[in-house]
């Protein structure tokens, strides 16, 4: 487990820092278009390509439940509730510009220090939509989460359809962003946080399936790991404060729920 969790930070902590390069260094001064160089995009497709050979050992068969097979103890059980906690912070802040529109201004990231990176105007009826998704997501996720700490006694199976509205919720997300940034024609702009998006649904998708007793470590593992990666990924595109906190709070998250896995099939 040690192994796979230390790939997993190399390759997350390593794309970070290769996106905030490219803000500084990838962008023409004069124009502000990309440089013509795959210098910042290869060496991120190498790191996300070092994930799939780490996880290739874990079961591929297997059918642990949710919660008995994902326990977290007192200190385990932070990182998802912390991450939890943040995206509902993410929500509270949409929902603030939306229903405050002059508060958009200070707190979407307009004028940040990697301003070339923040891309499009957001309407107030899309910031409360956003919000009201986050919190959505915050809600339904923390039952599952809590009910994985660790009790004397066998917890109970959680199956509830209620997993799904994390994947719901986040493909609406994503065609939200999706338009939110696609009034920019520069693609190395967004492709990191669209890609953190379809990985987080893929992920959150996955871990549906243990509450029904048809999941699959490795699969899960997969999608979880590259929704990790890529939301570090994008931390340093220049989003407002928000979306920090979303893309931070996803990524904590799904690394605590995958943890127990690692885990749970380390010697395999």
């Amino acid at each position: 487990m040690k192994k796979r969790l230390s790939v997993l930070l190399l390759a997350s902590g390593g794309a970070a820092v290769i996106r905030l390069l490219q803000a500084f260094f990838g962008y023409e001064a004069e124009t502000g278009l990309p440089v013509r160089s795959l210098l910042f995009t290869l060496p991120v497709v190498a790191l996300l390509l070092l994930w799939p050979l780490a996880v290739r050992s874990l079961p591929a068969d297997d059918t642990p439940a949710l919660p008995q097979d994902f326990s977290l103890n007192k200190n385990e059980l932070f990182l998802p509730v912390a991450g939890l906690l943040l995206v509902a912070l993410n929500g509270l802040g949409w929902l603030v510009c939306g229903l405050l529109p002059g508060t958009a201004s200070a707190v979407t990231g307009n004028g940040t220090m990697i301003s070339v990176m923040t891309v499009g105007d957001v309407n107030p009826r899309t910031m409360t939509v956003l919000g009201l998704l986050s919190l959505v997501m915050a809600v339904t996720l923390f039952p599952a989460v809590a009910a994985c700490r660790v009790q004397e006694e066998s917890p109970k199976p959680f199956q509830s359809s209620i997993l799904l509205a994390a994947p719901v919720v986040l493909v609406i997300r994503l065609v939200l962003i999706y338009r939110i940034n696609s009034v920019d024609p520069i693609l190395s702009h967004s492709w990191v946080e669209l890609l953190a998006m379809v990985c987080l649904t893929l992920a959150f998708y996955r871990l549906s399936g243990f509450g029904c007793g048809v999941g699959n470590s490795r699969r899960f593992a997969l999608y979880a790991g590259w929704a990790v990666i890529f939301s570090v990924a994008t931390l340093p595109d220049g989003h407002g404060f928000p979306d920090t906190l979303f893309y931070l709070g996803a990524a904590l998250t799904m690394l605590g729920l995958l943890l127990p896995r690692l885990e749970a099939t380390k010697t395999v």
